[in-house]
């Protein structure tokens, strides 16, 4: 709701994004398209859901090999979000 007013207040009552009107060319080739593309989302999104429980499995160390489960359950709590940050931080720089 604040964004909302700030840019309504910085911009006034236009929109910030004009879009170009859109209509279906062929409708028998676009139609599943989308639809294939909604289930390619859709598996996407199950995956990213699988791999980030199992990476929080594996972090919590109730996951994966004894080793690494040895390992994360030795580091302290307050530890593991200092540690995740610099992982994103390293993974941002790729």
């Amino acid at each position: 709701v604040v964004s909302a007013l700030t840019i309504q207040l910085l911009l006034g009552n236009e929109l910030a994004l004009r879009l170009g009107s859109f209509d279906f060319k062929s409708p028998l080739i676009e139609l599943p398209l989308y639809l294939l593309l909604g289930a390619f989302a859709g598996v996407t999104a199950a995956i990213f859901s699988g791999v980030a429980q199992l990476s929080k499995s594996t972090f919590d160390g109730e996951e994966g090999p004894e080793i690494v489960r040895d390992i994360f359950k030795g580091i302290p709590k307050y530890a593991k979000p200092v540690i995740a940050s610099l992982f994103c931080g390293v993974v941002s720089l790729f």
